[in-house]
């Protein structure tokens, strides 16, 4: 009589152990997956900052439901000392200097790197506005009074944020993103951005870095 073997079962503790392994080898690709992706994404994020220290700036920032991108960024300091880092913002790389200069919505972002006072806040603007005929042939003392009535002292890593609309003509000023004021005077925010982005500003050549220029 032909007798045929029946083929061994494969033993329950057997499976259990294969099975475990089954498990830990897909927990190790997840693992690895989600990391890598993590820091592709991460990757992707710093590639659109630009960072002056520990000052970083987007490539776009969102005002008023619309985006607006990074025209520059620059660096201004005081006897070689870095005091502040800024970005500005337009809607189109593709305005002309004096389109950003004028009527175009725009925000400037502030970035310091030491602590600043208040006092000198308002020795520095000032001293600025009053060689700019834009402040001074229009009679916008109260408005400057309102501004500089609201500055905060910025210690390091502190933010000002200053933003325009042309069709209000509201300027916005914050603090680490928290509004203090708005002035609703053309003329107003046009001389006061002109600080930063006019041929009567800080500097000329963090002027140019501003728009891109350099």
């Amino acid at each position: 009589m032909l007798v045929i073997a029946a083929p061994k079962l494969i033993g329950v503790s057997v499976v259990v152990r294969h099975l475990r392994w089954l498990f830990l080898l897909i927990t190790l690709i997840d693992t690895i997956f989600v990391r890598t992706f993590s820091a592709a994404a991460a990757d992707t994020s710093n590639e659109q900052q630009e960072c002056r220290g520990d000052c970083c700036f987007s490539n776009v920032v969102e005002v008023g439901g619309e985006s607006l991108v990074r025209r520059g960024v620059a660096t201004f300091r005081y006897w070689g000392l870095k005091v502040y880092s800024a970005a500005l913002y337009v809607p189109s790389g593709s305005l002309s200097r004096k389109e950003v200069e004028g009527d175009a919505k725009k925000k400037l972002i502030l970035c310091y790197h030491r602590s600043i006072s208040t006092d000198r806040f308002i020795e520095n603007s000032e001293k600025i506005l009053r060689n700019n005929p834009d402040f001074t042939e229009k009679h916008l003392e109260t408005e400057l009074k309102q501004i500089t009535d609201a500055y905060i002292a910025a210690n390091e890593g502190d933010t000002y944020s200053i933003t325009y609309d042309p069709p209000s003509g509201e300027m916005k000023l914050s603090f680490n993103e928290r509004q203090l004021l708005k002035i609703t005077n053309r003329d107003f925010a046009r001389a006061y951005f002109g600080i930063w982005i006019s041929k009567y500003s800080v500097g000329e050549r963090f002027t140019n870095e501003l728009m891109g220029e350099r």
